[in-house]
């Protein structure tokens, strides 16, 4: 009897000279791999929303562009049906396939084009020129560039070619769509623009006479 007793006083013992871990110190594996995920402690309340990274920031933004890029490329809604012809399309090839009378001019040195006409802007994107991918980026931009500095304005994207253009992004929460982009003029940005910064419409013809070319998509 006493043996037991003894033993028992002895677990106790042992019991309360076991490590002491705080409640506010339990934080969870997930949050733990979530700061250091992001590079550093947590200094406040561990539910206390933490900033997104440079990554999560451009895929929610090329996120955004995925809810659009039917309309915007091919001309088609949500469901993958057909648009009406003036809407969304903004690649030369998808227009000229829905209208096939109309006619246009394109900078050849931007690869941007424009429908007069319609006041429909265009990237050219017949092989050589601007490739979806390309597109889908220049939008992407110019929604991460939206979302650090809401503007009504366009944002200034540079291509793979180095030029600076103008892209204009809305989003379509006014109207509960999925918002739009397309290209704000098809001339190139001076040597001072910047990539990130605002910009307005750069024209809808090019500057230079070398650089304009007519189309008609009856011969595309």
């Amino acid at each position: 009897m006493k043996s037991s007793i003894v033993f028992s006083l002895l677990l106790i013992a042992a019991s309360a000279n076991a490590l002491y871990i705080p409640a506010a110190a339990d934080t969870s594996m997930e949050r733990r791999d979530d700061i250091l995920r992001r590079g550093g402690g947590d200094k406040g309340p561990k539910d206390r929303p933490v900033a997104p990274t440079a990554e999560e920031k451009r895929k929610a933004a090329n996120d955004k562009f995925q809810e659009m890029k039917s309309h915007v490329i091919h001309g088609k809604d949500a469901k993958g049906k057909d648009e009406a012809p003036d809407k969304g399309r903004h690649t030369l090839t998808a227009y000229c396939k829905a209208n096939p009378k109309a006619t246009g001019q394109c900078n050849t040195k931007t690869n941007l084009c424009h429908v007069p006409d319609a006041n429909k802007s265009l990237w050219d994107d017949r092989p050589g020129k601007h490739t979806l991918q390309q597109i889908e980026n220049h939008c992407t931009e110019a929604i991460l560039n939206h979302t650090k500095n809401p503007t009504n304005r366009a944002q200034v994207v540079k291509t793979d070619a180095g030029h600076h253009i103008c892209i204009k992004y809305i989003s379509g929460n006014n109207n509960g769509g999925p918002g739009t982009c397309y290209h704000a003029g098809v001339n190139a940005l001076g040597p001072k623009a910047m990539a990130g910064d605002t910009c307005d419409h750069t024209g809808n013809e090019a500057d230079n006479k070398e650089d304009k070319a007519d189309f008609k998509c009856s011969a595309l």
